[in-house]
């Protein structure tokens, strides 16, 4: 008996189990079993057996030998969960796809540098779910899928926005937000000084535009030169809209520090809508000019609209902000009190102490603050004393949690109400920010230099958000953070059982209670067989 290949045409080849058999002076093949059903390890050991490669273990008096391997769980979850998503399909067959999806993983799991990561992922089953061999690449091969992924991102993300959106109309209602990343180093590309939102003064830093769906969902992210002032990241996202993704008549949400006049007028032009918020400077010239009275502001919503442009104004206070703010200013007041006292103090320990610097420093600690047109420092003789302008005060509470959206959404389209939620729903970007910098995935610190490695490990830090997004929803039952939870399933390792020096099967254990938990609650099947056929390595 022998094993047969025979191919099929179009479909994979049979694996067929064969018998030779003589029919007069012709012979025959007699076809015992198809096989093709079996995993190729298996059949690799039956071919073996039938040679009598394997005889010598019929005689064997003692228990295979166990070997642990290497981390298989987590690495087989988030795999499986970009296959879902349709990352996998969208990064395409080719030689970096392995290592962005390593890369992907390994934010979840053990955040590092490209270096780090490649030491990581040589402790993970590589060979037996990407066919990739440990000894075969360092960490330039990841650097190398940073720059492939950053040339292919709008390809990549243009996939993946029609695989999320293949069975129901894409969405009409966009969020966008900005942020910065600090920088240790200073040799990055597009590292420059700007407004640090991570208050980190003196630091370079990048900034980074994120574009997601009413739920949060990210569908496109950019990276922008460290001084890119926000308002200017908003073409190129109006582009990616009109162009890349082919949406009509879209609404794009931002705060008031992004979408103003001139950046509305862009969205008018390609037949964008806007929802947006105003400053309180521009809310207070509103007040002046009759556009809208004080009297307006409740806690429940209430809106206007300008005949003249169509645009509708949404008004709220929020009592609860009204009150923190009040209590921070309150308290920042008091500050300035004790300061002024403290100086006082110390000019009355000696004569030669000046009282111009003490009244300085009270001036800046007013500055820092923010407080100038509210509190005075005047000096009288020897001592600082504190004016508050009573006026100036009640014109700054007057506004405390008070706050006007805008939109050019006609009343048909939207109701007050949704223009509301759809604006205060930015803090869903805000929440993808915090995962992607600080929590979890960790973009920083940046071990990188070049503009599109920079900008190909931001895009698959966002890859990773949208694999974190997914657990989330699946796991809200269970009491764990995704964190805990890949840590925990990266304890489920390979077991390796060698039937002969050179015959080794791959076994996976049965996983613990609270891993089956996990696997369960996120809807993946681990595989029967995982073996991979390899000779043993010599002590």
């Amino acid at each position: 008996m022998y094993i047969d290949v025979v191919p099929n045409r179009n479909s994979p080849p049979a694996v067929l189990l064969r018998e030779a058999r003589r029919q007069g002076k012709k012979v025959v093949k007699v076809t015992l079993a198809n096989l093709s059903h079996l995993p190729p390890e298996r059949i690799d050991i039956l071919r073996r057996a039938l040679k009598g490669e394997l005889d010598g273990l019929a005689f064997l008096k003692i228990p295979a030998a166990l070997e642990q391997g290497p981390s298989f769980g987590a690495l087989w979850v988030a795999k499986t969960l970009c296959d879902r998503l349709g990352i996998s399909n969208a990064l395409g067959k080719n030689r970096h796809t392995p290592f962005v999806l390593l890369m992907i993983a390994a934010r979840l799991i053990e955040p590092g540098s490209k270096l780090a990561t490649a030491r990581w992922a040589k402790t993970h089953a590589l060979k037996e779910i990407f066919g990739l061999d440990p000894d075969s690449f360092d960490e330039n091969s990841f650097y190398r899928a940073l720059s492939w992924l950053a040339e292919q991102q709008e390809n990549i993300e243009q996939q993946l926005f029609r695989h999320r959106y293949a069975q129901k109309a894409p969405p009409q209602l966009f969020l966008y937000d900005v942020t910065s990343s600090y920088l240790e180093g200073s040799s990055n590309e597009l590292a420059d000084y700007g407004y640090n939102r991570d208050k980190k003064q003196g630091k370079k830093q990048i900034v980074i535009g994120l574009l997601t769906d009413i739920d949060g969902t990210p569908v496109a992210v950019r990276v922008f030169q460290g001084n890119t002032a926000d308002t200017t990241t908003v073409p190129e996202q109006i582009s990616i809209l009109a162009n890349q993704f082919g949406v009509e008549r879209i609404t794009l949400v931002g705060d008031k520090g992004m979408l103003r006049g001139p950046q509305i007028k862009e969205l008018s032009a390609v037949q964008f809508n806007y929802i947006t918020a105003i400053s309180k400077s521009e809310i207070r010239a509103m007040l002046a000019a009759g556009q809208i009275q004080l009297s307006l502001f409740d806690e429940i919503i209430t809106s206007i609209t300008d005949m003249n442009t169509g645009v509708r104004y949404v008004l709220r206070r929020n009592p609860e902000r009204a009150r923190q703010v009040r209590a921070n200013r309150n308290d920042r007041i008091n500050k300035i009190k004790e300061f002024a006292i403290s100086q006082t103090d110390y000019l009355a320990a000696s004569p030669k102490r000046s009282v111009e610097v003490a009244l300085r420093q009270v001036a800046a600690k007013i500055e820092k603050y923010n407080l100038g047109k509210i509190i005075i420092a005047r000096q009288n003789d020897r001592c600082i004393e504190i004016f508050i302008d009573e006026y100036a005060l009640y014109q700054a509470e007057m506004l405390d949690g008070c706050y006007v959206i805008k939109s050019d959404l006609p009343k048909e389209a939207i109701t007050v109400e949704q223009i509301h939620d759809r604006y205060k729903d930015l803090s869903k970007v805000e929440q993808a920010f915090c995962t992607m910098k600080t929590g979890l995935l960790e973009i920083r610190p940046l071990f990188l230099r070049r503009a599109d490695h920079t900008r190909g490990h931001v895009f698959m830090v966002m890859l990773s958000y949208l694999l974190t997004r997914e657990m989330e929803r699946f796991i809200t039952h269970l009491d764990i953070t995704v964190s805990e939870l890949m840590h925990d399933l990266d304890r489920l390792c390979l077991q390796y059982q060698w039937l002969a020096d050179d015959v080794r099967i791959s076994r996976l254990p049965q996983p613990s209670a609270s891993q089956f938990e996990i696997i369960k609650a996120l809807s993946i099947k681990l595989p029967e067989t995982i073996c991979v056929p390899s000779k043993k390595m010599a002590n």
